[in-house]
Order: structure tokens, then sequence, then C-alpha cells
């Protein structure tokens, strides 16, 4: 009988233990509302335009970027292991992603095709925007408490990247002309994140990730006298901080 209460005794303390708790304080199905900012940049080659008269072709080469304030929502299950956990989550980015633009303008004096020499002026325009960004994320964790769980963040991230190029000549070579694509991009980002329960249901978390997108090229003719289309690269990244309020089915 002395026995008997003793492994009742073992068994009733573990199950109260603060690791056990650990081990169920996040596990199920989840849902997440954030709110956040998101920076993100093109890196942009080939954009010149083989029309225009000076020495060298303008373009809008370079690097733009734009910081735009975005929402998150997300949904994911959790599963603990002793102290560790994983989790996977479906979430979408709330809000467009500007990635900025450019602008670059030449002025010049040379033979024109069609008479003497004249001045002219030319301006160039770039703007990107990312639309439609969701993935899907995969996160092993560690509890430093029984409530408290950090974690790293390995994420799949597909988006559109909306590229607008516009060109403007005084000589009307390029008149108000403008060429734009909407562009399917996928990348892989890494980061970490931080989970705190502060009921049986509810949870804060704050989430930093950072996105390197493949590259994609872009056909576009801006010059009403130039044959042949030119081709540029456009290579994005992104990065985005979010502090969200989760909910623990």
């Amino acid at each position: 009988m002395k026995k008997l209460f003793y492994v009742v005794s073992l068994f009733a303390g573990l199950t109260n233990s603060p690791l056990l708790h650990a081990q169920q304080v996040f596990d199920g199905i989840n849902t997440q509302l954030g709110l956040g900012v998101a920076t993100s940049q093109v890196s942009a080659s080939g954009t010149d335009d083989d029309s225009w008269y000076g020495s060298s072709p303008l373009n809008v080469n370079g690097n733009t970027s734009g910081t735009r304030l975005v929402g998150l929502a997300s949904i994911g299950y959790s599963k603990s292991f002793s102290s560790y956990n994983l989790a996977a989550n479906l979430f979408y980015v709330i809000g467009n992603q500007s990635a900025g633009g450019s602008s670059t303008t030449g002025v010049t004096s040379n033979i024109t095709p069609d008479g003497p020499s004249k001045k002219v002026s030319e301006n160039l325009n770039s703007s990107y925007t990312l639309k439609n960004t969701w993935g899907i994320s995969l996160e092993p964790g560690y509890y430093f408490d029984k409530d408290l769980l950090a974690y790293l963040k390995l994420a799949y991230v597909t988006t559109s990247l909306q590229s607008n190029l516009s060109c403007n000549s005084s000589d009307g070579y390029c008149p108000n002309q403008m060429s734009s694509s909407s562009q399917s991009l996928n990348g892989f980002g890494y980061g970490l994140g931080v989970k705190k329960m502060f009921t049986d249901s509810i949870y804060g978390a704050v989430d930093l990730l950072g996105v390197t997108y493949g590259n994609v090229n872009k056909s576009y003719n801006l010059s009403t006298y130039s044959t042949a289309p030119n081709n540029a690269s456009f290579k994005t990244t992104q990065y985005m901080g979010f502090v969200s309020v989760g909910y623990k089915f």
C-alpha cells in the first residue's frame, strides 16, 4: 500500500509539472492576425533605351526599395515533443508591398534621322509593387518557459511582381509609352519568432522573415523607333516583421 501511494503521488506530480504542461500549451490548430512592416527591394538590369542619342543609353538600372505597412493572416498546427515544438503554417500578407522606383533624365544635342541637329530630352521611369504574397512556413521551436516558445522560421513564399517602365521624350520617339507586366515569383525565406501564451487560448507573437526570390526577365520596347525589344532582369528581396495576436483552438 505504501509503494502504491508513492507511485500515485509521483504520477500526480508529473501530470502537474511545468514540463508536461509545456508539451501541450501551444498544441493544436491556431490562427493569427497581425500588423507589421514589409520592406521590399528590386535590383534591375538591362533597362537600357538603345534608341537614345547620347553617348550611352539611358537606363533605370540599379536598386530600388520601398516600405509599406501590411497585415498578416495565418492558420497552422503545432505539436510539442518534450521541450521542443514543431509547427506548420499557411500565411497571407494583407496589402500590396511597394518596392519603390527610380527616374532618370537625359538631354543631348544630336543629328536626328529626320533633320538637323537639335536638343532632345528624354525621361525614363520605373516603379515596382509586390502583390498577393503568401507562403507556407515550418517552425521548429524550443520552450524557454512553460508558456514561452521561441522558434526558427523556414518558409516557401510566392508573390507577383508588378513592374512598370515608362518613357517620354521631347521628340516623340517614346511618347508617354508605358510597359507594364505582372510576373509570378517564388522564393525561400528564413527568420525567427517568439510566442507568449496569456490565457488558455490567447497568445501574442512576434515574427521576422527575410525572403529571396528568383530572378525574372521581361522583354519590353518603349521607343517607337526601336524594333528590337530589350530584355530586363529583376531580382527581388523582401524583409517583413509582424506583431500578432493568436488563438489556439
